[in-house]
């Protein structure tokens, strides 16, 4: 489930002119560091 929403193609992306990231989930569906990493990993 979560890839298919991070892996839209990138010009969807860049498109919108937004650089912010809107994650939906469940709390307990990931680790306490899933969404940090992530955003270490998008710099």
């Amino acid at each position: 489930m979560l890839a298919a929403g991070i892996s839209l193609p990138s010009g969807l992306l860049k498109a919108s002119g937004s650089s912010t990231l809107n994650f939906y989930n469940w709390d307990t569906y990931i680790g306490e560091t899933t969404l940090s990493d992530f955003k270490i990993l998008a710099e």
